[in-house]
């Protein structure tokens, strides 16, 4: 791949080696973007990572191309919530379940004229209902029109492109949570009526699709059931969704079936995306501003788009990332520019990857995305082995990052890994890899299951007679990864400081192992002696976890010395 210019974390560890007194930087680098006149060896001035995105986005509207009604915005369509399925043993007791439950809809049912009006006149509210989200089979394209959804531009924004609501997990005084303070929603800015009638029905009275009042009315209305609405808003691990629309008869139309709803969407797209596209132009030279080259396709676009428009952590006009280091001429002219068809196939891969290939389980508080691209080209599969296509269109299914589907495939693919976290609508990018072949993640899956056949059974628990490199499931990759990020982060103790900072240790770790890069397991090993005595010094931990921990810290070290040696 070609040089990238890449921000270091500032932390270094200092010891003496046998070749003499050398520096060692600990932690993993924040991807920044290769300069503009650089060329990857994929033959563009892009990153790998993002013309795989594209070729995925590309694949996926290829699938539709005989559905033109919603071409315009295909692309653009989020999923409102995240779907989780309802476990298999339907006889299980869901109040012991860990983990999160599926989401649930709240419909706000209107009492409207007529549902298809260019402008419903809103009498008030008919009913309020509960119902699960996804609650009937539709395929992935349908589910996701249906909700007409795309998270605002920003944080600040005061409208929304669809009328729902995110309410979040449910609660214990829904009323209170409501109404706010005093049972005074419109004073306490803080209250779910206050963001609701501010972020949705005004800003879509305004817009002509609520006769004027009609806001007000819908409030008047919620204020009115407001113990109803909060009676189905309980059950705290399930997120819910105000969706506020009407009937045809008896059944619920959904946002995309009103065509008021669908005529807001697409102009409030339309104008975002050209809004973006101007305030991106701050350059002083007009002239040179008016058209910009396409960082990808390297096509000429008078209404090109920043990436951080689809990426969130591409934040490149903030001090601290590059190479908006300033607001200069000369920094913006570096800004990642993308045209109006680059843009459109970004959007739709960015919604694959979440839907297909993300992993937010295996490092806690970080998202793994796991980029596959194919050697030839991702946009035709037509070359690619029965195995890699059917990885390619289903996914990993909520699976490690490090799975066995990821590792079985053959090295007519290789992965782009990017890590990163979210805190609330920001995102900051940890650490990315690119160009990994699988046959190097099945050789550090090799070299993972001669440690655990060397280091043997020692868990006093097992089966009697049972060694533990006899269970796969200890021997995977993923299970090597998931023991080093366990491991490691548990030398933290109850210290937040130190979890900080190992945490950027284990994604450096991480990040070698996939880039094969040589491991320093003098540092390690330092950073493991000079915790210890503290851990110790915990009689309960010295007793529960001491043991456990010391023979697993073998364990990874061992590895790390093998992958050194090859």
């Amino acid at each position: 791949m070609c040089n990238t210019i890449k921000i270091s974390f500032v932390i270094e560890i200092k010891f003496l080696s046998r070749a003499g007194n050398e520096t060692y930087a600990m932690f993993g680098s924040i991807m920044s973007f290769p300069p503009r006149n650089q060329k990857s060896e994929k033959g563009g001035d892009t990153l790998g990572f993002l013309s795989a995105v594209r070729d995925l986005g590309q694949l996926e509207l290829g699938k539709y191309t005989a559905d033109g009604e919603f071409s315009d915005i295909d692309a653009f369509l989020q999923m409102p919530m995240e779907v989780i399925d309802e476990p298999h043993d339907k006889g299980e007791d869901k109040t012991k379940r860990q983990g999160r439950l599926p989401g649930k809809e709240i419909r706000i049912i209107l009492d409207v004229d007529d549902p298809q009006a260019e402008t419903l006149e809103v009498r008030g509210v008919k009913k309020i209902e509960l119902t699960d989200f996804w609650s009937d089979m539709l395929d992935d394209r349908e589910k996701k029109r249906r909700y007409l959804y795309k998270d605002p531009p920003g944080s600040n924004t005061t409208w929304r492109f669809s009328p729902i609501y995110k309410l979040g997990s449910g609660v214990k005084d829904g009323r209170k949570e409501l109404l706010g303070k005093e049972d005074d929603w419109r004073s306490d800015k803080s209250s779910r009526f206050f963001k609701f009638y501010n972020s949705v029905l005004k800003a879509f009275e305004e817009r002509a699709v609520f006769s004027p009042g009609g806001a007000d009315r819908i409030m008047d209305a919620l204020v009115e059931r407001v113990d109803d609405l909060a009676s189905r808003w309980t059950e705290n691990k399930s997120s819910y969704l105000l969706i506020v629309s009407a009937c045809d008869g008896d059944r619920f139309l959904y946002p995309v079936e009103v065509k008021s709803y669908l005529k807001h969407f697409r102009s409030r797209l339309s104008e975002s995306t050209s809004a973006s596209a101007k305030s991106d132009v701050k350059s002083k030279n007009q002239e040179a501003a008016k058209t910009r080259e396409c960082a990808i396709c390297h096509s000429q676009s008078k209404s090109a788009l920043n990436l951080d428009r689809i990426f969130a952590f591409a934040t490149f006009d903030k001090k601290g990332f590059l190479p908006g280091m300033n607001n200069s001429d000369e920094a913006m002219a570096k800004v990642f520019p993308v045209c109006d068809q680059c843009y459109k196939l970004l959007s739709e891969g960015h919604n694959v990857i979440d839907a297909k290939f993300l992993d937010a389980k295996s490092i806690r508080n970080v998202r793994i995305y796991i980029v596959p691209e194919l050697l030839l080209n991702n946009a035709d599969l037509k070359a690619a082995s029965n195995k890699v296509r059917n990885f390619l269109q289903v996914g990993l299914k909520n699976e490690s990052f490090l799975s066995g589907k990821v590792l079985e495939q053959e090295d007519e693919i290789v992965f782009h890994f990017v890590f990163w976290e979210k805190n609330q609508a920001q995102e900051r990018l940890l650490l990315t890899v690119e160009d990994v072949p699988p046959s190097r993640l099945k050789r550090l899956e090799e070299l993972w299951q001669y440690s655990v056949r060397v280091t043997k059974r020692w868990n006093a628990g097992d089966a009697a007679g049972e060694e533990e490199h006899e269970n796969p499931g200890r021997s995977t990759l993923a299970a090597a990864i998931n023991s080093i990020a366990m491991t490691i982060i548990s030398l933290a103790g109850k210290n937040d400081g130190d979890t900080r900072i190992l945490k950027d240790l284990l994604l450096d770790v991480v990040g070698r192992l996939l880039k094969g890069d040589v491991i320093n397991v003098h540092t390690i090993k330092s950073f493991v002696v000079s915790r210890l005595p503290g851990l110790f010094a915990d009689g309960d931990w010295a007793v529960k976890d001491g043991m456990r921990t010391m023979r697993m810290l073998q364990r990874i070290v061992d590895f790390f010395y093998r992958v050194n040696e090859g």
